[in-house]
């Protein structure tokens, strides 16, 4: 059982730098339900390097696997709390590989499916260890293998190396440069630092590797560059920055010194709409596929339709 693994060193089977692929289809793929192809609040999704969509599907404690043509081929996990079940989870990332990595939220811990679907390791810290874990709700895998982990109720980030120790757990609650407020967003910019969705405090942080704060803009608000919630932040290969504004009801893009120059989205069910939207990958094809949470669905946006100055 999970809870009988020790805190250190674990099996880890993902490898370097994440490597999104391009899905085939443009719109929205998704509804409410637990069925086959339906969604239940999804928090998170991500893009795997053949084109493949994987969706936390958190209401439905699964992992939503949509082909690249946007058809559904199945899931991952099913609810509870063995190897290979899920609680609420509550991001996903995938490796160069195809092992899927997945923020194991109402269980405190970073499961890791292989491309077969098996359970390839379980990071399950005990809560005597300096990395032990609470309501992980996003990750990133760095191009050196590290995986950085928002460790939201702790309210700090949390940087695993290759072989699951941990490397560092950096910040602390507060609202200083460099503290956390249930931080639920993090990504990896192409310069190797470290962009987290500081929700509570309503901001985004650019961190060194090492937890040396570069940076942070946002407050709370509704404005331009303002937020509420952020829950998800991406960054595109040109090193600008593209932050779910959860509480906003849209997706706003920063350039890499926090200017703030797009804004994408309304509150609505329509197109070009979403209610909370939790989680935002940007695919090599540079489009945006994003996570509608309450409107139960997946959106993959042209750049040319965000791309637009605000």
């Amino acid at each position: 059982p999970p809870d009988s693994q020790p805190s250190g060193a674990h099996p880890v089977p993902w490898v370097g730098t994440v490597a999104s692929g391009t899905p085939e289809w443009w719109g929205s793929i998704g509804r409410k339900g637990n069925g086959v192809g339906e969604l239940d609040t999804p928090n998170a999704v991500a893009v795997g390097p053949d084109g493949t969509v994987y969706v936390a599907d958190a209401g439905n404690n699964r992992i939503s696997v949509f082909s690249r043509a946007g058809r559904t081929t199945g899931v991952l996990g099913q609810a509870g709390k063995r190897t290979g079940e899920l609680v609420f989870p509550g991001g996903i990332t995938v490796g160069s590989d195809g092992t899927v990595i997945v923020a194991d939220a109402g269980n405190d811990r970073v499961q890791a499916f292989l491309p077969d679907g098996s359970v390839g390791a379980i990071l399950h810290i005990t809560k005597s260890s300096v990395g032990a874990l609470s309501v992980p709700r996003a990750l990133v895998i760095a191009r050196d293998g590290r995986l950085t982990v928002a460790d939201s109720r702790n309210h700090r980030v949390v940087t695993l190396g290759s072989d699951g120790t941990t490397i560092a757990a950096v910040g602390r609650r507060g609202r200083s440069l460099g503290e956390f407020n249930t931080p639920k967003g993090v990504a990896v910019a192409p310069d190797g630092t470290l962009l987290i969705a500081d929700s509570a405090n309503h901001r985004v942080q650019r961190l060194t590797p090492d937890g040396t704060v570069v940076r942070a803009w946002g407050q709370r608000g509704t404005k331009r560059g303002e937020f509420q919630n952020p829950e998800a932040v991406a960054v595109a290969e040109d090193g600008s920055v593209w932050v779910a504004d959860t509480g906003n009801d849209r997706i706003q893009g920063f350039e890499p010194d926090g200017e703030a120059r797009w804004i994408w989205g309304r509150r609505g069910r329509g197109v070009g709409e979403v209610d909370s939207p939790t989680g935002i990958v940007i695919d090599a094809a540079g489009a945006f596929v994003i996570a509608d949470a309450n409107n139960h669905r997946i959106h993959r946006v042209a750049p040319d339709e965000v791309r637009v100055p605000s």
